[in-house]
């Protein structure tokens, strides 16, 4: 049986930008993990970030765990890489599903948001679309290889932030299979109210194979509802390596989201860290999303989250295009109304705090807000 510690290394490992190439299939389909060490190798992309936020010296200990456990990774057999669908129009970032077989256990991971393609996927599954475009081809891309591998014993499933959303989707839509064992989502976003009322019989009763392993200040898996099983791991996210700022603050967010941040290191070999509770960080912007949830109107709820995946997209508002959405009339004076009365209940974060934190998603009216004159 296949455990977590290797999932976790799986997760990281497609994020190498060797498996969004075109020749990924024939240099390392068929091969082993401990075969293609040098496929393998981390590097900054094009515009200087490491993929994951996983730099050269962090990826040397992953390397290294695989060849301090080579009787168990020499085992694991890469069978399948599907990265034909593109993350931008530009032909840049691609959608990556992975699968590996390990003795009788088939393990399909699916890679984290890729481009804007992916961003606008997330947007979309914020409001009223129950089964996203990519969450449909995740699940296209699953049966495929349960149809192709189908006589292996026990299935797993995973990934890592967006990839872990698909895992649970997944795990709702085809955990009714007495094959597929357990689904193992890193930091994976939830799912809308209508996801949830769709799905709520399939989410009972399968809600008991889904765990979601989520950093205790991860900041991903508290938007939306959740359908699976979280369990906390302490953090070992630092500022980074870098020499300027900029890098050190940029690792700063995006370390805390990635998978590596969830590992123990103990004299270079890894493994998951300690169980904890939710940072209480967190557990105050989780209430704060589940209030937002609750008491926003739909519009005013999807050009939030539109707002939001703008910060990460390089082309947001030409792949939004015309479904591009525009400030629904009075949504600021709603939106300040809805988190000061969220404010007056919870003690944990206070109303400039949270202007603070949304000033760079709404940055245009973001002074506007702080002197208290909300435009209608």
């Amino acid at each position: 049986m296949i455990n977590i510690n290797v999932l976790l290394i799986l997760n990281c490992i497609i994020y190498v930008h060797n498996f969004e190439k075109d020749d990924v299939q024939e240099k390392i389909v068929g091969k082993n993990i401990y075969e293609i060490f040098d496929f393998i190798r981390n590097k900054k992309d094009s515009s200087g970030f490491y993929p994951a936020e996983i730099n050269e010296e962090e990826f040397s200990v992953i390397l290294n765990t695989i060849e301090h456990n080579k009787q168990i990774y020499e085992k694991i057999k890469i069978v399948d890489v599907d990265n034909s669908i593109y993350g931008n129009a530009s032909g840049t970032d691609r959608v990556v599903n992975a699968t590996f077989l390990f003795e009788d256990d088939l393990i399909i991971i699916y890679k984290g948001t890729a481009g804007d393609f992916e961003w606008k996927d997330n947007v979309e599954g914020t409001y009223n679309i129950t089964d996203t475009k990519q969450q449909r081809i995740a699940l296209k891309y699953f049966d495929e290889m349960v149809k192709k591998f189908k006589n292996v014993k026990n299935i797993y499933v995973s990934g890592h932030s967006k990839g872990g959303n698909k895992a649970q989707y997944i795990g709702v839509l085809r955990g009714n299979m007495s094959k597929l064992k357990k689904v193992y989502s890193f930091d994976g976003q939830g799912f809308n109210d209508n996801f949830l009322k769709k799905y709520n019989k399939e989410i009972e009763l399968n809600k008991y194979k889904i765990f979601n392993i989520c950093n205790e200040y991860d900041y991903v898996n508290i938007l939306m509802h959740s359908v699976s099983n979280k369990i906390f791991i302490k953090s070992i996210t630092n500022v980074g390596n870098e020499n300027n700022r900029y890098s050190k603050i940029i690792h700063r967010l995006g370390g805390v989201h990635s998978p590596y941040s969830m590992f123990k290191n103990e004299n270079g070999i890894l493994t998951l860290n300690d169980v904890v509770e939710q940072s209480e960080l967190m557990k105050n912007f989780e209430n704060l999303f589940e209030y937002y949830n609750a008491n926003m109107e739909e519009e005013d709820n999807k050009f939030m989250y539109y707002r939001m995946s703008l910060l990460m997209m390089d082309s947001g508002k030409e792949v939004f295009g015309e479904e591009c959405p525009t400030p629904p009339k009075g949504y600021f004076k709603r939106f300040a109304k809805l988190t000061r009365d969220f404010t007056k209940n919870e003690s944990g974060l206070s109303y400039s705090q949270i202007i603070r934190l949304f000033k760079p998603v709404f940055s245009d009216i973001g002074s506007i807000i702080l002197r208290g004159r909300i435009s209608k």
